[in-house]
């Protein structure tokens, strides 16, 4: 398959570190706004602290404080958490997207629970031939949300240890226009099947601002070769303005 242009240039991670990350996220078993409750003392009567569990941007670290950008769906609200934290920087920059888990304190420092990085990748570009004509493996779709310029994706995925295709795509024609057309493309390296491997929860982001950001655009369908519905079905995702509620065909 070609390489694409991607719409917004942004640091790519390497495909390889790709496949690494969704074996990683296998014991992620959050997604966006989640909840859980624990309670001192095991009794019903002690104080409560709240987990959350949030896709965030993270903005990097200085004197052992690191920041994390938090969008609410669509575009409910930004706001950066502080927490004192220790972070692989080796893995991850100022950025990328990740799992935070954390709880609200009653000081200036949220409690940080610990992170974990996920797939940030580009809108890349193909002509409407390719993406009419390409033949996939299927994707278990569990969710598909936006959260400002990101479009959030929880999906089960054949695992395999070799690079992939993963991708958001772009119909280049239709860019400008009030309606584009994106394609969800996965496509597992040669030799592995998907009926020969288990199957990982994995968690990615996609940068699409220079969709949101575009005045003219009204609205975005995502499809998806998505196995999570009786056989392989080709599901259509419409998010429409202003509030961006997802609708699947």
């Amino acid at each position: 398959m070609r390489k694409h242009n991607s719409v917004k240039p942004r640091r790519n991670i390497p495909m390889i570190f790709m496949t690494r990350l969704l074996a990683t996220i296998v014991a992620a078993t959050a997604m966006s706004a989640m909840w859980s409750c624990s309670v001192n003392d095991d009794t019903i009567d002690g104080d409560v602290t709240m987990t959350r569990y949030d896709v965030v941007t993270y903005g990097g670290a200085a004197d052992g404080i690191a920041s994390f950008v938090l969008i609410g769906p669509d575009d409910s609200g930004e706001r950066t958490i502080h927490a004192r934290a220790s972070v692989d920087t080796s893995a991850i920059v100022p950025g990328d997207r990740m799992i935070l888990t954390w709880a609200e304190t009653t000081g200036d420092l949220a409690s940080f629970r610990g992170a974990t990085p996920i797939y940030t990748g580009p809108l890349s570009l193909a002509d409407a031939r390719l993406l009419d004509t390409f033949r996939g493996d299927p994707v278990y779709l569990m969710a598909m949300w936006r959260t400002g310029p990101w479009l959030n994706v929880r999906a089960r995925l054949s695992h395999s240890e070799k690079p992939r295709i993963w991708q958001l795509t772009a119909d280049s024609a239709t860019l400008g226009s009030p309606t584009p057309r994106l394609r969800l493309l996965h496509r597992l390296p040669k030799g592995v099947s998907a009926d020969s491997t288990w199957m990982a929860t994995t968690y990615s982001s996609f940068d699409v601002s220079a969709i949101v950001s575009d005045p003219a655009v009204t609205s975005f369908t995502v499809e998806v070769d998505n196995s999570n519905l009786t056989g392989l079905k080709l599901s259509l995702i419409h998010i429409s303005e202003p509030t961006r509620h997802l609708r699947i065909s």
